[in-house]
């Protein structure tokens, strides 16, 4: 078990620190860093990424009003998945571009109240809604996403943006460096050790997130701890 509040939370600073140690890397052992300050950064919030894409633990939200004819909107750049879209607090169904398609309309063409939404990838990703908002039909959207954290850069910013269910799990992120440069260096055994551990240690972020309470009741369907 784990007990958040007897766990202090790791700054970038201390994390960076931590990391030089795993590596033996400190003034007491080596006149000159494995690492640079920046690499160990680097490899810190690839290690983020890497929890979050696995475990679809964060979930951010952005709200916007609909312009009227105004088919797509950007979505934002850490977006990594949809959770769920409203309008005027109604959920909105989703739809493929192929269903979309298949339906034998020209749908692209349809105004009115949008009852779907749907994502659509070039270069960018890009969120619709089908039918188009008319200018009578417009409303606020809310957008639920799975995203990344931000990216630590600040040597008082805190890993996966300051949750304090995940604070005992800070620790979790040298080990991710340690594995990255081991694997670099070509110690494959100890490159899978940390390997291993750090995989230990997201399985039990996951466990977490997937068990904690809903601090939304009264809630109906299937409770997160059954």
């Amino acid at each position: 078990l784990f007990f958040p509040s007897l766990v202090d939370a790791l700054t970038l600073r201390q994390l960076i620190t931590q990391t030089r140690r795993l590596l033996n890397d400190t003034p007491y052992y080596v006149p000159i860093p494995k690492l640079s300050d920046q690499q160990i950064t680097d490899y810190l919030n690839e290690g983020q990424d890497y929890i979050a894409a696995f475990s679809w633990s964060y979930i951010n939200r952005t709200t916007f009003t609909l312009i009227g004819a105004t088919t797509e909107y950007a979505v934002p750049s850490t977006f990594l998945s949809i959770h769920r879209v409203s309008l005027n607090d109604v959920m909105l169904k989703e739809q493929t571009i192929p269903a979309l398609d298949g339906n034998g309309t020209n749908w692209m063409d349809d105004v009115g109240k949008p009852s779907y939404y749907y994502l659509r990838q070039d270069s960018s990703t890009w969120l619709g809604f089908n039918p188009v908002a008319s200018i009578t039909s417009t409303g606020s959207i809310k957008f639920d996403y799975y995203a990344r954290p931000p990216p630590m850069a600040l040597d008082s910013d805190v890993p996966f943006q300051g949750q304090i269910e995940f604070t005992p799990l800070h620790y979790m992120l040298p080990k991710f460096v340690a594995y990255r440069y081991y694997l670099l260096a070509g110690a494959e055994n100890l490159a899978n050790i940390y390997a291993q551990e750090f995989l230990s240690d997201m399985q039990q972020k996951v466990y977490i997130f997937q068990r904690r309470l809903n601090y939304n009741p009264p809630f109906q369907g299937t409770s997160r701890r059954q």
